[in-house]
């Protein structure tokens, strides 16, 4: 070995260049072309459009579910309606054609027994009961509170909705007349006839102390006064005809219920069997 390599290096000295090993930067492989960033963007746009689809049906598909359960709910409310219009008019209709027996019986009124007996009957059986339809708009609420009549894309049918509750407002409003003129026929009432013999308390549990027809034995008009008599009946005869408003009322939103539920039953392709949730 020569001198010269046995030589102990000197502390300042710097590493010859040949002597140094050099590491490339990771980069250094290659930069990255345009095309990439380009595919890039493309995949992330793609991903996010299709979760926003994504969403967007899931929402449409809960929105769609939630529209026939209101529908359905709405069908089965009309369908009880339309039975009580029907309950509701055949119990007005007796009623008008017995109050017309009470007015032609008092217009020429006679005090016999039978004659007094027979009057308490017709009105006690005609003129002291408010038979009038309970709508159900549980349905017709909740669509328009919660703000979900957006649901409803068909136009035919939301028209339609705004039409039967627009009819029913309007019925709604004739019963409150009918309940007015009833108050006022039957307070006058009371200056002919003794109410007191239809007393018939109800015990705590809830059962008749009387059973069976009223005993009508003996009874008489309070007033035998032709006056009184035809007041009366002239309040009577307002009346029927506040009540044959309320019927034709009734008449019509029956009919758009009808329109209604059959445009509900083709579009949601309701059946029978179905019932609310």
């Amino acid at each position: 070995m020569s001198e010269e390599s046995n030589q102990p290096a000197d502390a300042g000295e710097l590493p010859k260049q040949e002597d140094m090993e050099v590491h490339p930067h990771a980069h250094a492989h290659g930069s990255k072309k345009w095309k990439d960033y380009v595919s890039e963007f493309i995949m992330i746009f793609l991903a996010v459009t299709a979760g926003f689809f994504a969403e967007t049906l899931r929402e449409h598909i809960s929105d769609s579910r939630k529209e026939k359960e209101y529908m359905v709910s709405m069908l089965s409310d009309l369908r009880e309606d339309t039975a009580q219009i029907a309950e509701v008019t055949a119990s007005l209709f007796k009623n008008i054609r017995g109050q017309d027996s009470l007015i032609l019986l008092l217009r020429n009124f006679k005090a016999t027994d039978s004659l007094n007996k027979l009057a308490y009957r017709y009105y006690l059986r005609y003129t002291i009961g408010v038979p009038q339809v309970l709508f159900n708009e549980g349905t017709i609420t909740q669509l328009t509170g919660s703000g979900n009549m957006r649901l409803i894309e068909d136009r035919a049918i939301a028209d339609s909705i705004a039409d039967y509750t627009t009819y029913v407002k309007v019925s709604k409003a004739q019963a409150g007349y009918y309940n007015d003129q009833f108050k006022k026929c039957f307070d006058y009432s009371t200056n002919l006839f003794d109410f007191t013999v239809a007393r018939n308390p109800v015990r705590e549990d809830m059962s008749r102390m009387i059973t069976g027809r009223l005993n009508l034995d003996h009874v008489q008009l309070l007033r035998h006064d032709s006056l009184q008599r035809q007041i009366y009946c002239n309040q009577l005869t307002m009346l029927q005809s506040i009540i044959t408003g309320y019927i034709m009322n009734l008449h019509y939103t029956k009919k758009k219920a009808a329109g209604l539920s059959a445009l509900l039953i083709k579009k949601y392709k309701i059946h029978g069997n179905e019932k609310t949730h």
